[in-house]
Order: C-alpha cells, then sequence, then structure tokens
C-alpha cells in the first residue's frame, strides 16, 4: 500500500524505506518495481492486489469504484 501511494506522489523516500520491508513479505524485485512505477504486480494474489487498486484509485482518481469498495468492504 505505501510503495502503491508513494508511485502516485512521485516519492523517492518509500522505495527506499519500504522495499526491503516488501521484500522480507515475499514480494519479488519484479513485483516491488511495478509498485512502484503505477503497474499491476501480477505474481501477487487477488486479494494483495485490492489494497494497490484502493489506495490508486483514492489517490490518483479520487474515486472508489463500488466493486472495489465491496471487494475491500467484505476482505477487511
Amino acid at each position: 500500500m505505501i510503495l502503491s501511494v508513494g508511485s502516485v506522489w512521485r516519492s523517492a523516500y518509500e522505495p527506499y524505506a519500504h522495499a526491503g520491508l516488501a521484500r522480507q513479505a515475499a514480494f519479488s524485485d519484479k513485483a516491488i518495481r511495478a509498485l512502484q512505477i503505477r503497474e499491476v504486480a501480477n505474481d501477487r494474489a487477488e486479494k494483495e492486489r485490492l489494497p494497490r487498486r484502493y489506495a490508486l484509485g483514492l489517490t490518483s482518481q479520487h474515486f472508489i469504484h463500488a466493486t472495489v469498495y465491496e471487494e475491500t468492504e467484505r476482505d477487511a
């Protein structure tokens, strides 16, 4: 989630500070890079991609689609 929001703000700190934590959580370097450039990390399960969809909708589109909201609410 933090890497996703950092990508919208084009922050240099978030990748620096959180990529190591993502690796510890079994994210591949490819997945981490995808998060940093606002692409979908396809090697993650859908449940793990859902927070990214929510974060990008909120920060870059300022809108959460009803289906994303409902999925997030259901999985919370």
